[in-house]
C-alpha cells in the first residue's frame, strides 16, 4: 500500500471479516473455527481479481488491496467476494453450514496516506457489522 500510495495511482483497501466467528468458536471449538477460516479463505481467493492482494489480517479478518481501482470498482470486486462466501456451504461437524462476511471498503484519496485509508476501511467495516452483517459498507 505504501508503494501504491507513493505513486499517486488509484487504489482501494477493503477489510473483509467473517460474521459471527467468535460465537462459532465458542459453540464448536477453535479447531472447527480454524477449518471454517480455511474454507472461507479458499472462497475469497477464488473470487479475488488477478491484480488484487488478499491477506489474513487476524482472526477472521482479511485485508484486500485493490490496485488501480476506484471506489465503484472496489465495491463491485468486494461484493463478488461477499457473494462467493454467501453462496458456499462449509463443513461444520459433518453438516453443511452457511457463512457470511461483512466488508468495509475505502478508495484512497490523493495524499491521504496508508493510515488514513486503513482507518476509513476499518470504520466502514464496523458500519457494515452495525447495519446487520453480510453486507459491504463504503467509506465516504
Amino acid at each position: 500500500m505504501e508503494r501504491l500510495d507513493g505513486t499517486g495511482e488509484a487504489f482501494a483497501l477493503a477489510f473483509v471479516d467473517i460474521d459471527r466467528l467468535g460465537a462459532l468458536n465458542d459453540a464448536h471449538g477453535y479447531a472447527q473455527g480454524d477449518r471454517l477460516i480455511k474454507g472461507v479463505t479458499v472462497k475469497l481467493r477464488a473470487a479475488t481479481r488477478g491484480q488484487d492482494h488478499l491477506a489474513r489480517a487476524g482472526d477472521g479478518t482479511f485485508g484486500l488491496i485493490l490496485p488501480a481501482t476506484g471506489a465503484v470498482d472496489a465495491n463491485r470486486a468486494t461484493e463478488a467476494l461477499r457473494n462467493a462466501v454467501e453462496m458456499a456451504r462449509f463443513n461444520l461437524d459433518g453438516q453443511a453450514v452457511k457463512m457470511t462476511v461483512s466488508a468495509g471498503v475505502a478508495a484512497a484519496k490523493r495524499g491521504e496516506g496508508v493510515v488514513g485509508v486503513t482507518g476509513r476501511a476499518d470504520a466502514a467495516l464496523r458500519q457494515a457489522k452495525a447495519l446487520g452483517r453480510n453486507r459491504i459498507a463504503a467509506a465516504p
